[in-house]
């Protein structure tokens, strides 16, 4: 069965509502809950009034990296005429043939914005390209700049100032770029509304093609801040670049062709990033992985320093969380039964909360559970730090209070209709929070997969919400309800195999 894509990324800009469905980011009043405009993302040589076929991905190749091949050749089970098999070479503690693969669709997969709401960030995990749009403050937002980055970033912030953007990859990578590409014009002439054209294909071509005038690059990376062989290439070839602008550098795809800096590395997947301040005003870089670990490095120019770990996680770690007036605490969550309160700078575990068990409260038979939202509020009205936490395919909110001295206190479960894809609270008015649904097997024709909703039933009696119109929204190109969910649910297969942990502990 087909269906269209939900709102899988929300983001809150005063009193706007932008909400990503597939590779379109639409904007919402969150005064009147009226439909206000549509960004959309379209392949080369088509219009608005086109529909991309899924084939025409394939036109991308020309400005985009190619999307991995991947081998779907023989069965595990096939076998040479002799009757060997013919993977008898592989290992035999090799983790079990997974048959998931993710579709190579248009999505963007993370949103974020300015704290003062001028600028959205997004980016379209397709082709990994990172997007910057300029918001005219009335709802409606123009593409100012894309950068393609070496691999398909995972995490992404913005700076307090607004300066930059720091973006985490699948490779381990941290990465700042300016949030203004100094290379690209911003003046009003020189952008173009993706609402209404597109460039063609010879455009994107042209636009793909190396810029004539010799980019500054700053190389405030040492041999102390790289990890990898890849990065040392990378690293090698800016400082040769930079001692000979006109020397030919390496073609290494990690050589980016604007401004960047690379600020840390992983050795596993990175998951999620975040940035805090200890009492003196310090900045630190809380950086979270696969393989369990919480990573606390300085801020630029020393993010090569890492000051401790934060240790305690049995599976992976997917959600970190610092909340804005408590910034001396981190709430983190991943593939655990518990989500953990943490001194980060420390490395001191404070509290601990069985999720799972509140899981078990909305579907009885559950084994497992994947964090998938952690987001914090403070209600100044109260004194109080509001936590919701979601897990994915869990149609519930886990809404906590962070207690003095340190520990988590529940308050209660929202039950929903479908499973939440994305949560913000309201800055305006803490009580209430926007949450995106996974409403696919609905049965109403028209359900409400955007929802502002009350903490609790009195404050939603009290401050009555608005009802956000998606269906004056343009529908978005229709995909198999299975590729949708492989799409947008993507934290559960950080699991590692048994297979995998075996292997590691060897």
């Amino acid at each position: 069965m087909t269906g269209n894509a939900p709102y899988q990324c929300i983001q809150v800009c005063g009193r706007f509502l932008f909400a990503a469905q597939g590779a379109n980011i639409h904007s919402f009043s969150l005064e009147n809950g009226n439909y206000l405009s549509t960004w959309k993302h379209l392949v080369p040589g088509t219009t608005d009034d086109e529909t991309p076929a899924v084939d025409a991905l394939g036109d991308f190749e020309a400005c985009a990296p190619p999307t991995k091949r991947r081998k779907i050749g023989e069965s595990p089970d096939e076998q040479t005429e002799n009757g060997e098999s013919k993977n008898s070479k592989s290992k035999s503690k090799s983790k079990p043939q997974s048959t998931y693969m993710i579709p190579d669709q248009p999505l963007i997969n993370l949103l974020v914005s300015t704290l003062d709401g001028k600028f959205l960030v997004a980016v379209t995990s397709h082709d990994k390209v990172i997007r910057v749009f300029e918001h005219d403050g009335e709802g409606a937002i123009e593409q100012i700049s894309q950068r393609t980055m070496p691999k398909r970033p995972c995490s992404i912030l913005i700076t307090p100032d607004g300066k930059a953007i720091m973006s985490a990859d699948k490779f381990g990578d941290v990465y700042s770029l300016p949030l203004i590409d100094a290379t690209e014009s911003t003046t009003p002439t020189a952008v173009q509304s993706r609402r209404t054209t597109t460039p063609t294909l010879a455009e994107a071509k042209i636009a793909a093609a190396p810029a004539k005038t010799d980019i500054q690059y700053k190389t405030a990376a040492t041999p102390l801040t790289v990890h990898t062989a890849r990065n040392r290439v990378a690293l090698e070839n800016q400082m040769m670049h930079q001692a000979s602008p006109t020397q030919k550098i390496s073609k290494d795809p990690s050589i980016l062709s604007f401004a960047h800096t690379l600020l840390l590395g992983h050795v596993s997947l990175l998951t999620a990033i975040s940035l805090a301040r200890d009492s003196r005003g310090r900045a630190y870089i809380l950086s979270a992985d696969r393989d369990e670990h919480i990573r606390v490095s300085r801020g630029p120019p020393q993010s090569h320093v890492i000051d401790t770990f934060c240790l305690g996680h049995k599976d992976f770690v997917s959600r970190l969380c610092v909340p804005e007036n408590k910034p001396e605490l981190l709430v983190s969550g991943g593939g655990d039964e518990e989500i953990f309160l943490w001194d980060w700078l420390n490395g001191r575990i404070l509290a601990r909360e069985n999720i799972l068990r509140r899981a078990k409260e909305v579907i009885p038979n559950i084994g497992k559970v994947a964090v998938s939202g952690l987001v914090s509020a403070f209600q100044d009205r109260h004194n109080t730090t509001v936590l919701s936490v979601t897990c994915e395919k869990i149609p519930a909110i886990f809404i906590y209070e962070i207690k003095e001295p340190c520990h988590f206190e529940f308050k209660t479960t929202i039950q929903l209709a479908g499973n939440p894809l994305d949560v913000y609270f309201l800055p305006a008015d803490p009580r209430r929070l926007v949450v995106s649904l996974d409403m696919m097997d609905c049965l109403d024709a028209a359900p409400d997969v955007l929802q502002v909703i009350g903490l609790t039933p009195e404050s939603d009696h009290a401050y009555p919400s608005p009802k956000i119109q998606t269906n004056k929204a343009p529908d978005t190109q229709t995909l198999p309800k299975d590729d949708i969910r492989k799409l947008i649910y993507t934290n559960e297969h950080l699991r590692k195999y048994e297979g995998e942990v075996a292997d590691q502990g060897a």
